[in-house]
């Protein structure tokens, strides 16, 4: 029997030991786990703290681009009123030649 007892407490001292093992190796893959749990927080947050950079540059190249579109439509309309003015300007400055040319013409026939 004593070396039956003695066995069974190898067994068990053995048993003990491995479950040791697997108590220290759970326990450093565990750590592990939030080491790298910690990590991804860390490149989520660089990662979000970039895109909002990206965001703000973007929108603030969006923003010149509008007040720029907006400057050039203004610009159009003050051209296409100066075209207009000048148009109907030299339309009267030809219509008052062309009918000074007719009465001189009709003078000249008379």
């Amino acid at each position: 029997m004593t070396t039956s007892t003695s066995d069974n407490a190898a067994i068990m001292h053995i048993l003990g030991q491995i479950q040791g093992e697997n108590r220290a190796m759970f326990n450093s893959l565990s750590n592990d786990l939030l080491v790298i749990r910690e990590d991804i927080k860390r490149v989520e947050a660089t990662s979000q703290a970039q895109v909002r950079h990206l965001e703000e540059n973007l929108n603030l190249r969006l923003g010149m681009v509008d007040r720029r579109i907006n400057n050039l439509e203004l610009q159009d309309k003050i051209h296409i009123k100066q075209i207009a003015t000048n148009g109907a300007l030299s339309g009267g400055i030809s219509g008052a030649l062309i009918t000074g040319f007719v009465e001189l013409a009709k003078h000249l026939i008379k």
